[in-house]
């Protein structure tokens, strides 16, 4: 009996979604966007560093705050002309040039990652809302979210090889390419894109979904973008950090079943655990300064936890299968990821030991943030959560 209920898990986490052709295309694209996205970021975020803080933290700032709060919006702009292909042709192909334009600057950089990135995203997200299942979505989004593991550590460990030998403008070159080439697969016109005051008010009444998102975008701002500085800032080279943070998800296989299952079944489950699994990875990074094998143990357990909260997440926005959903979502997560940057990145380049005390911190955060979700019972928290 339970190698049968195994068997069935496995088949709905990891063949079901497949055979569907329109979202078989939409996993496929996905697949190569985010490795694109994460040999990019590795790319800037490594790369960056070396620049100092008043560059790095002009750059992640500006990124993620033209990403989160307008980088949505205009490509859903885009998408509503009757030239939509064109206009996002022309967007990403702006995008390459700037980053192509000045490895040094942080307002080009920025620029150009926002024009790149921003149409993938948006369109991923709404094609891959859409397509969801009405009985296995939250297996759909496991799976995604395992692809998604496997590719962005493939992009992070090539953006750290290239790196490592000097090619950081061919990182830069092939991230854009594939990033243009994943957004024409998936590119379809809409009727017309969300006004922020439609984004405002759909924040307001998912006030649980908003709580989440934005302390999630703390957490993701910490662990993920941070990390790759901080490895920097402690000596790490640009081979070893790509190779330490692609190894991250080495538990994203054995955790996918579980992740559809919490994720299917609802509530704050999966949420709960993936902050302890954050805060455990946390606490063993402090030792891990002086016992290197143990970084690896660390960030799998950040890599799980993560992923965990992420899916669950990601799954609250994208049953309203809606392009409204998904810029709030953006939006929620660039009001915790901007401010997050003022306090970590400092702390990176003034007092690198202490970093894995602010990783402790926000996951305390997270974990006391969400927890008065679960007794909130009143018939109108059940219906907007």
């Amino acid at each position: 009996m339970q190698f049968a209920s195994l068997k069935k898990l496995a088949i709905l986490s990891f063949l079901e979604p497949w055979r569907d052709r329109t979202r078989a295309k939409i996993f496929l694209a996905g697949t190569v966007g985010v490795f694109a996205a994460s040999m990019l970021s590795m790319a800037l975020n490594y790369g960056i560093a070396g620049e100092g803080f008043k560059v790095t933290i002009s750059f992640q700032i500006a990124r993620l705050a033209l990403l989160g709060f307008l980088g949505i919006t205009f490509s859903y702009w885009c998408l509503s002309h009757k030239s939509h292909r064109l206009y996002v042709l022309a967007s990403q192909s702006l995008g390459l040039m700037l980053l192509m334009a000045n490895p040094h600057s942080a307002f080009t950089n920025a620029i150009g990652f926002f024009f790149t990135s921003s149409p993938f995203w948006a369109i991923f997200s709404l094609r891959f809302a859409g397509q969801q299942s009405r009985t296995n979505h939250g297996h759909e989004i496991a799976l995604s979210s395992f692809l998604s593991i496997l590719s962005g550590s493939a992009g992070t460990f090539c953006g750290g090889y290239l790196l490592d030998i000097g090619l950081y403008q061919l990182a830069i070159f092939i991230s854009a390419v594939l990033f243009l080439i994943a957004t024409q697969l998936l590119i379809r016109p809409i009727p017309s894109p969300p006004s922020p005051r439609q984004t405002w008010k759909v924040l307001r009444q998912r006030d649980p979904s908003t709580r989440i998102t934005l302390y999630n975008g703390i957490l993701s701002t910490v662990q993920d973008v941070s990390l790759t500085i901080w490895l920097r800032a402690i000596g790490q080279s640009a081979l070893s950090a790509g190779t330490l943070l692609a190894l991250q998800p080495i538990l994203g296989f054995i955790i996918t079943p579980i992740i559809g299952r919490l994720v299917q079944a609802g509530g704050m489950k999966s949420i709960r655990v993936g902050g302890i699994n954050i805060l455990l990875g946390w606490l063993l990074l402090i030792p891990a300064l002086r016992q290197s094998w143990l970084f690896l143990p660390s960030f799998a357990l950040m890599a799980a936890g993560i992923n965990l909260i992420t899916s669950a997440e990601v799954n609250r926005w994208f049953k309203l299968r809606s392009a409204t959903g998904i810029v709030a979502r953006e939006v929620a997560l660039a009001m915790g990821r901007c401010p997050t940057f003022t306090v970590t990145l400092p702390i990176i380049f003034l007092i690198p030991s202490l970093y894995p005390i602010t990783g402790i911190a926000t996951a305390l955060l997270f974990i006391f943030g969400v927890r008065p979700l679960k007794i909130k019972k009143t018939s109108k928290a059940r219906r907007i959560a």
